[in-house]
């Protein structure tokens, strides 16, 4: 790596590269915390453009931006009060279309478990001792996805979250073909009928196609919810 990249890699830069990173972790868990409030004042389709943005965009200059969004999100209202909250979860993904017509039909993601959505940022890195033991502890003991075991402990963060967020409804997304998420999805969907949440699979190709068909499963599922939640 310092070969390839003319850089040289010691302890002192690591933890330097760990505690801006953690700072990014900090400041997108803020943003997380505000989509708890009765109406949040920020869209799912939106909190994943500022995850997504914040994967090409210098890491000081997107800490820099979003400081300055957490200041004016803390200033203005929204009308996604009205709306049902969504729990959002399965494989990465990385079209903000996706959840923007899920929205468009009448809910509102407070909440994710994706590969790039809160599994990104919600374990930091510890500042002390060996940076690269750090890294990999980090690596092993964060939201767990699919491929790691046992599954409980997912089910468990599930519940969780879904409380803490006080979700209405969970859609599950899942790209075609991808077994770790697919075979995962009976134990995750019990999980949640333990505390009494509805669950929505919905398989996905890599592009935006079938809408019509999602269009009509996920307001199904609405008028369900809203059916229940009366």
């Amino acid at each position: 790596l310092e070969e390839t990249f003319g850089v040289k890699i010691t302890d002192e830069a690591l933890k330097k590269a760990i505690t801006l990173y953690n700072h990014t972790r900090t400041l997108l868990k803020q943003l997380y915390e505000l989509r708890k409030t009765d109406s949040p004042p920020i869209s799912g389709t939106e909190a994943l453009q500022v995850i997504l943005a914040g994967m090409i965009m210098p890491r000081e200059e997107y800490n820099h931006c979003l400081e300055r969004l957490l200041d004016r999100l803390q200033q203005v209202g929204s009308d996604y009060g009205e709306k049902i909250r969504l729990f959002l979860l399965g494989s990465e993904l990385e079209d903000p279309a996706y959840i923007q017509l899920i929205e468009e039909l009448g809910g509102v993601v407070v909440v994710d478990d994706l590969c790039n959505g809160m599994r990104y940022f919600e374990t930091g890195v510890a500042t002390s001792g060996d940076p690269l033991e750090a890294l990999a502890q980090r690596y092993l003991k964060r939201l767990p996805c699919p491929r790691l075991r046992p599954s409980s402990r997912r089910v468990a963060k599930h519940q969780e979250l879904a409380r803490e967020w006080r979700a209405q409804g969970v859609i599950y997304q899942s790209i075609k073909f991808c077994d770790l998420h697919g075979g995962v999805f009976p134990i995750i969907r019990d999980g949640f009928q333990e505390i009494g949440l509805p669950v929505l699979s919905l398989q996905r190709e890599y592009g935006m196609t079938g809408l019509g068909q999602m269009k009509t499963r996920v307001q199904a599922f609405y008028e369900n919810l809203a059916e229940a939640i009366i």
